[in-house]
């Protein structure tokens, strides 16, 4: 009888119950295997480059010497930690792997952030 009463508005939001908590996997950075979504990606390769590039640049004030072996050795860092995200990305819209060499040809890099 109470349903009766209950009119079903077709323009609200849904009321379904679709789980009871999110799930998504760890980023992996340091693997190959698993998944990443597209945001976390874009944050991820960001955060990479800026927690090891930064403070190297930063040294590279102090004592350039030391400051350029440290930053040639965080790009080399941020170069193989991309690697294995964008290799992640590659995993999320089930391609293989070997995918993440359009990473090296212009513009199509862009297919992993849209």
């Amino acid at each position: 009888m109470a349903q009766q009463n209950v009119m079903k508005n077709p323009y609200g939001a849904p009321r379904a119950m679709v789980g009871d908590r999110e799930e998504f996997q760890p980023v992996k950075l340091f693997a190959v295997s698993g998944r990443i979504g597209r945001a976390r990606y874009i944050v991820y390769s960001i955060l990479v480059s800026f927690v090891l590039v930064v403070p190297a640049m930063a040294l590279m004030a102090l004592s350039p010497g030391l400051g350029m072996a440290l930053l040639a050795v965080a790009y080399i860092a941020t170069f193989v930690m991309s690697i294995m995200l964008t290799i992640q990305r590659s995993h999320d819209f089930n391609m293989t792997g070997w995918f993440l060499l359009l990473v090296f040809v212009p513009f199509a890099n862009l297919l992993f952030w849209f």
